[in-house]
């Protein structure tokens, strides 16, 4: 199992502080940031489709790995996201299905576009997929929409 911590060294940056979900983060720089099991162990798919199903990493604490401009802003906007709709935190939106307890976890970061690619390469590089809640990397995302 990748760890939080683990996660954010493989990516050469600091995690800044980490809260429960729901509760505001402080942060407004830029950065990355990282949704993670507070109990990994537990069994959250219990509304999860079989397409889901199929994605879900089993063991691993990390669910979604994700980059803002601002990350209190980007942040809250997630929270506030309602599953189907195409706004404001489409990206990641299967973990709004989850029940169980998630925490935020975050980093500042200049460059966070490369800084998210160094965290989703290395989650990948040891678990053999994506975190369950990034159906496709941003590069890819961007070509598709192109």
């Amino acid at each position: 199992m990748l760890s939080v911590p683990e996660l954010f060294r493989r990516a050469s940056i600091e995690i800044r502080g980490h809260v429960a979900w729901g509760s505001a983060v402080p942060d407004t720089s830029s950065g990355v940031y990282v949704i993670a099991l507070a109990e990994p162990a537990a069994n959250f798919t219990a509304k999860l489709s079989e397409d889901q199903l199929k994605r879900w990493n089993a063991d691993e604490e990390i669910i979604y790995i994700g980059r803002a401009t601002q990350l209190r802003k980007r942040i809250a906007q997630f929270y506030r996201h309602e599953y189907g709709r195409s706004s404001p935190h489409r990206g990641g939106q299967d973990i709004k299905l989850l029940t169980g307890l998630t925490e935020v976890y975050w980093g500042s970061a200049l460059d966070f576009a490369e800084a998210e690619k160094a965290m989703i390469d290395a989650f990948h590089a040891e678990v053999g997929a994506l975190p369950f809640g990034n159906r496709m990397r941003a590069a890819q995302k961007r070509a598709a929409s192109n």
